[in-house]
């Protein structure tokens, strides 16, 4: 038996205890990264699906959408300088993301027009960038600009201060459940269950990197690869917590998405998840890492 007490006290200790702010800075600066690598995958076709005569009209846009999602764009007048002038200010942002400068309100820059952009086009977004809009969303609250970042340096801090982990802890929270609902929404498609869901996906020209080897086409492949990607994306719900389990999966995942990468065209998305990854590495193991380097 648990009483309300020790449940409160276990909350508190779990989003409040304070640690080194490593962590979230790693994650900081691979993030500013990420922003800027998908920012610049976009550029090339902005005026395509952001422009007034693209894929989606201003006029269609906000007649569908402008009443319900927020964009600059609908305060700026249509046109390719109105694009570039948002495109230039979230670079800008994201390598000052990527530096810890200014970063609450870098980061609050790049939150505000990665959703301009997103919610510009949403037909042509997915998954993986709700997730980015989120981490920007959660990282202008963090202690994020403490550690390995101008913030710090311009501050004259010797050593970055402890503090609540409670940004991290809900990074960590949001990417735990990302996989368990993958899990939880595979487990209704039938190929799945059967083991053969693997193969179907890795036929799909459209998201095939190279041809997938002739070893791997084999019912004996596709089943494993099929299970072995429900039963890691399940572990990575709850079981990802327990310490003891905790750095074997993310290295389990890890190794996941880099195969992905290898074999299929995703864009970003295994960059965003394994950024995500990341948040789950101990600022204490991170502090010991930078230590051993020094030396």
């Amino acid at each position: 038996m648990i009483s309300l007490a020790d449940l409160a006290t276990a909350w508190t200790a779990f989003f409040h205890t304070p640690e080194p702010p490593l962590t979230i800075a790693l994650f900081r600066v691979l993030f500013g990264l990420l922003t800027i690598a998908s920012a610049l995958l976009y550029l090339p076709h902005a005026t395509l699906w952001l422009g007034p005569s693209g894929a989606l009209s201003h006029e269609r846009w906000e007649a569908t959408y402008g009443g319900v999602l927020f964009s600059l764009f609908r305060w700026l007048p249509p046109g390719r300088g109105s694009i570039r002038a948002i495109f230039a200010l979230h670079l800008v942002a994201a390598t000052c993301l990527v530096l810890g400068l200014a970063t609450p309100v870098s980061a609050t820059i790049v939150f505000v027009t990665l959703t301009s952009i997103h919610h510009r086009h949403p037909e042509v977004t997915h998954g993986g960038d709700s997730l980015m809009r989120m981490m920007s969303f959660l990282l202008i609250f963090s202690p994020a600009g403490d550690a390995w970042s101008l913030d710090a340096i311009l501050a004259g801090a010797s050593a970055p201060p402890a503090s609540s982990p409670w940004v991290l802890r809900l990074l960590q929270l949001q990417i735990s459940f990302v996989y368990f609902q993958s899990f939880v929404a595979k487990l209704e498609g039938e190929t799945w269950r059967q083991g053969t869901a693997v193969y179907w996906v890795s036929m799909v020209s459209d998201y095939r990197r190279r041809p997938v080897p002739v070893a791997m086409r084999t019912l004996w492949w596709s089943r494993l690869a099929t299970w072995g990607t429900l039963a890691l994306e399940f572990a990575l719900g709850p079981l990802v917590w327990i310490n003891e389990f905790r750095y074997p999966l993310v290295a389990a995942a890890a190794i996941f998405h880099l195969g992905l990468e290898v074999l299929m065209n995703l864009q970003l998305f295994g960059a965003i998840m394994l950024t995500g990854l990341t948040t789950f590495v101990s600022p204490y193991d991170l502090e010991r890492l930078v230590a051993a380097l020094r030396r």
